[in-house]
């Protein structure tokens, strides 16, 4: 509820005329249309922020899946590259005729786990913020 306006005093005391009718008008909608305007903003505001709140909530979730996404992806390719190796180092062992293919084929199988190994490394490394 608007109020009028009460009549000032000036300062050397004397009492001013009361506002006109004309300009209390202009005040009290000019008084209702920054209400109006303050609530719509304040609205805005609210809806802006509720849409951030779901935003970082599904940023959150990704970042969650992500990790076990390279967490699974990880020991996926560590245990098969882990068992390769062994296999490889046990083959190269081997006393055979033909050492010098077997020891070929050993050490292209190595660089191919060793290459697989340092990819799982970067997939996994956390992102540089």
């Amino acid at each position: 509820m608007v109020r009028p306006l009460p009549a000032t005093t000036s300062p050397l005391g004397e009492h001013d005329t009361p506002v006109s009718r004309g300009r209390y008008e202009r005040e009290k909608r000019a008084r209702i249309d920054a209400e109006n305007l303050l609530e719509q903003k304040s609205r805005e505001l609210f809806e802006t922020n509720e849409r951030l709140q779901h935003a970082l909530k599904k940023e959150r979730e990704i970042a969650e899946m992500r990790v076990r996404f390279i967490s699974t992806l990880s020991h996926e390719f560590r245990t098969p590259l882990t068992v390769i190796k062994a296999s490889v180092e046990r083959l190269a062992k081997i006393d055979s005729r033909d050492r010098a293919s077997v020891e070929a084929k050993c050490e292209a199988i190595q660089s191919a786990v060793s290459r697989l190994t340092e990819l799982v490394e970067k997939c996994t490394k956390p992102p540089a913020v």
